[in-house]
């Protein structure tokens, strides 16, 4: 499942991540994604990640398709406990073309904090 939270007073999205992503909520989230694009231009966003049991196949697909919009993000704050989840999200930081920090879950405020202040 993946809640999809936006500030409509910023281009700040949050987006919460607990258990299992499907097609369903993929599509979902992509609609709401992809109204925020177009009223802001760039996002920020900040991803809770509570916890993550798989992914749809078909939503890498449908990932890759929407690949062109790396380049609407400017940053990214990734709150995570998981210990493999937080390794495997500051691997990545360096392969993304936006500026991603990853926080525990304890500091999830100054995660805000840091992406209203980018």
């Amino acid at each position: 499942m993946i809640e999809y939270k936006n500030n409509s007073n910023n281009n700040v999205v949050e987006l919460t991540v607990d258990g299992k992503i499907t097609t369903a909520d993929f599509k979902s989230l992509m609609a709401k994604v992809e109204a925020d694009f177009a009223k802001y231009g760039k996002l920020r966003v900040l991803e809770d990640i509570h916890s993550f049991k798989g992914i749809d196949p078909m939503v890498l697909w449908s990932a890759l398709q929407q690949i062109r919009r790396i380049y609407d993000v400017t940053h990214a704050a990734i709150v995570v406990d998981a210990k493999w989840l937080r390794m495997i999200s500051e691997v990545i930081s360096g392969i993304y073309p936006f500026e991603i920090k990853v926080f525990e879950r304890s500091l999830i405020e100054e995660a805000r904090f840091w992406l209203a202040n980018c």
